[in-house]
């Protein structure tokens, strides 16, 4: 019997070892390697020459993904034929693992590339195509290969050869996207500048969301992949663009990397004085403290630019922003940020309608090996924080700054650095007088150290001193949150309680950068019983459902990362972690956002702008149940709560496979507050359904495919499509006649018609619009 062929989209890696294992002749060839590829197939491949198999490997250096030491790896094993691709440029995207025997051959071709993820746990398509299925596939296959292993561009891996390269990968390291040239002011790049891997697979998101009838989208990119750089790339799709940020050195950063992108670019500055934007200005790169301002507005038309890019969008829910967003109407608006949670509630998703085109996080750029691994060291922090007085989200400066000021507080601190400390560190500190506290404290010490502050004079200067190796620590308060990078920082250590998550990464980003030398950056952070402390530790990776007695690490770092509590800061995460504390936490969370919006909360707000939107209805069964609950009802809504709670409960919480249910009940809110809750046929709603499902591409592409909707609306069709799907999936309290023709709710309108309504229609907007967007 001729095996049959198969399309493998997941763990690639046991069909790998069993061919491997069974071949005479191996012929492998990849765009790229990864260490954690390499080590995975190093025993099969140590068999395979052992026994006396003939192995070929052919490697890329496009776009300096290859792990030098992948190559490193693959060199020490005596036996194997290893030549390395130089593309010079050129795309080059192969991924083909080719096998033969006396007896029988097979072709593996698809996506993947030599790296854990590729052969575990990414998505993959590749297809096996056995020899006897078509005899001469494998063939001409294994002459492409052939082709190109002997080609010009190929040399013999060697120890000079992976030197050199090793040299030219470092220096690609560091340009992925230098905030500021502190470090690599010297490196000077004349060859021309080409996505990475992951830029790639931004921009196909970017791309594809725009063919969707998209005009908005927010990228989140950690800090070091390059997010300048993609706009960039990006911004080639257009003809006018407007760079937006808030500080002169991101945007003087962003104009040099969109000039090393695209040369002959037309550039110019709109920031206070320096106005010289004209018709043959192709990029304008803009402050938005100046933008904002009506007479600036004012002299561009709403349609003036095709592309507006945002950097560092989690600033932009903030009004001088909002005031720009709303007077101009682009092609497309893109947002940029690697942290897009704000703690001060601020919806920043909405701004971009809901839709992440893209997003990779910092512990996935480190299992990816774009960024540095991270030793994570939690220290327990002596300050008592229970009994410092909150003022809104954060602690009363005055209390905690009198904490900090003290001989135990700064000595724990500095015994927890000297054990694990690197050479180069920043501490980050809540005030100027506690980072000149601690700066002393280190001097007296015996150690180079300078607090470094916004009333700091010559700061380029201290920050040079810093890099170069004279100073060992900076404390700092906020100056490195964003805008400056040194790469060859490899400590960080954190003096404050953790106040705003979105900080926190960034911060923690100051350290991730890949750097010669630096095999990893050490995380020095003080866990003490504040706020936050559960949330920013689910950043560092996954957090254990359960503690065992005597584990000292609750969380599963990323690949080559280490995670370390001591005794007493790891007593604190279990007393964080008991089960009441869930439910405190939520209402914690409720409380903070009703400070900040200075009204109670609706389903929607507390939905987009907490943490935790879904535990509302796990603890409570239903966001209106929690606001009974805590007394926040007023007596008619009390009422209408309690003669209409299965209605409530089920919207709330009922299972979407599709949008059809959502849709059918914003048919039923369109008839308005005297007729919406009353029966709805589906021939009533099938235009509606059509309409709406057709009104986006995003919405037809992901719900409004099939033969249902071929050729444009068929009532009967749609009717029929009803009948047998969300009409009958709409359980108690909603009920279908017999024929399931007639929707209907099971009940009859007891109170307040429209305050009911008004929480159906948040909950339906809010489920749809979440559908959508994931």
């Amino acid at each position: 019997m001729i095996p049959a062929a198969k399309l493998t989209t997941h763990d690639l890696y046991a069909s790998l070892v069993d061919a491997i294992d069974q071949a005479d002749e191996v012929y492998i060839v990849a765009a790229f390697a990864q260490r954690s590829g390499v080590e995975l197939l190093l025993p099969a491949l140590r068999h395979a020459v052992e026994r006396g198999a003939d192995v070929h490997f052919l490697i890329g250096d496009y776009l300096h993904i290859t792990d030098p030491e992948a190559l490193a790896e693959l060199l020490k094993l005596d036996g194997l034929s290893i030549r390395f691709y130089r593309s010079g440029g050129r795309a080059f995207h192969p991924k083909a693992y080719l096998f033969r025997n006396a007896e029988t051959g097979l072709s593996i071709v698809g996506s993947s590339n030599i790296s854990k993820s590729a052969f575990r746990t990414g998505v993959e398509w590749n297809l096996h195509l056995p020899q006897a299925v078509a005899p001469h596939i494998l063939d001409e296959a294994i002459e492409a290969f052939m082709d190109l292993y002997l080609s010009e561009a190929a040399q013999d891996l060697n120890p000079i050869v992976l030197e050199a390269y090793r040299q030219e990968h470092d220096a690609r390291q560091y340009v992925a996207e230098p905030e500021v040239d502190y470090a690599e002011q010297q490196l000077v790049m004349s060859e021309e500048i080409l996505p990475h891997r992951v830029q790639e697979e931004a921009l196909r998101a970017l791309r594809e969301t725009m063919e969707e009838g998209r005009t908005r989208a927010l990228t989140v990119l950690a800090t070091g992949l390059g997010k300048t750089y993609l706009s960039a790339f990006f911004a080639r799709d257009f003809k006018r663009i407007l760079f937006l940020a808030h500080q002169r050195e991101l945007l003087e950063q962003a104009e040099r990397s969109f000039k090393k992108v695209e040369s002959n670019w037309q550039t110019a500055f709109y920031i206070g004085s320096d106005r010289t934007n004209d018709e043959q200005t192709d990029v304008l790169f803009g402050s938005v403290q100046t933008l904002s301002q009506n007479r600036h507005l004012e002299r561009f038309a709403q349609d003036y630019f095709d592309l507006i890019i945002i950097d560092e969008f989690h600033h932009a829910a903030a009004k001088s922003y909002q005031k720009v967003l709303a007077h101009f109407e682009p092609r497309f608006l893109l947002g940029l940020t690697a942290t897009p949670d704000r703690m001060d509630g601020a919806d920043v998703y909405a701004l971009c309608d809901n839709n992440v085109a893209f997003q990779m996080h910092f512990t996935s750029a480190i299992n990816e090996g774009f960024l540095t691994p991270f030793h994570y060291y939690g220290i327990h922090d002596v300050i008592d924080y229970s009994q410092l007085r909150r003022m809104g989200r954060k602690y009363d400066a005055m209390e905690l700054e009198q904490a900090q000021i003290d001989r135990t507080v700064s000595e724990n601190i500095y015994a927890a650095w000297s054990k694990h400390r690197q050479t180069k560190t920043i501490g980050f500190c809540s005030s100027i007088r506690q980072a000149e506290y601690l700066a002393q404290t280190f001097r007296e010490m015996g150690h180079q150290v300078i607090a470094l502050t916004g009333q700091t004079i010559n700061r380029r200067e201290r920050i040079q001193e810093f890099e170069q190796g004279t100073v060992e620590i900076v404390f700092t308060v906020d100056l490195f949150n964003e805008g400056v990078d040194i790469p060859k920082v490899d400590t960080l250590l954190f003096c404050r309680p953790t106040e705003s998550i979105a900080i926190y990464t960034q911060q923690i980003g100051r350290g991730l950068r890949l750097a010669n030398e630096k095999s990893h950056c050490v995380i020095i952070d003080l866990i003490g019983n504040y706020k936050n402390v559960e949330t920013k530790l689910m950043l560092l990776g996954t957090v254990k459902d359960k503690l065992k007695r005597g584990d000292k690490e609750p969380i599963t770092p990323p690949k080559g990362c280490i995670i370390e509590f001591d005794t007493q800061a790891l007593n604190i995460i279990h007393r964080m972690r008991q089960p009441n504390q869930r439910k405190l936490r939520l209402i914690e969370s409720y409380e903070q956002l009703k400070l900040d919006l200075g009204r109670r909360p609706t389903y929607i707000e507390i939905g987009q702008l907490t943490a935790v939107p879904t535990g509302y209805k796990q603890e409570w069964s239903s966001y209106v149940g929690f606001l009974k609950e805590q007394g926040e009802l007023t007596d008619e809504e009390i009422e209408t709560y309690d003669a209409n709670r299965e209605l409530i409960e089920q919207v709330e919480k009922t299972v979407m496979n599709r949008s059809y249910k959502m849709v059918v009940l914003l048919a039923m809110l369109e008839r308005g507050e005297g007729r919406w809750m009353e029966p709805i046929t589906a021939e009533e709603v099938a235009p509606f359904f059509y309409e709406y499902l057709h009104a986006e591409k995003y919405r037809e592409v992901k719900d409004a495919q099939g033969k249902v909707f071929e050729n444009g609306y068929n009532e009967s069709k749609i009717v029929t499509l009803l009948k047998q799907q969300p009409f009958p999936k709409m359980v108690y309290p909603f009920e279908t006649t017999e024929d399931q023709k007639t929707l209907y709710i099971q009940k009859d309108l007891k109170t307040t018609n429209r305050i009911l309504m008004k929480w159906i229609t948040d909950i339906v907007h809010f489920r749809i619009e979440s559908y959508f967007s994931s």
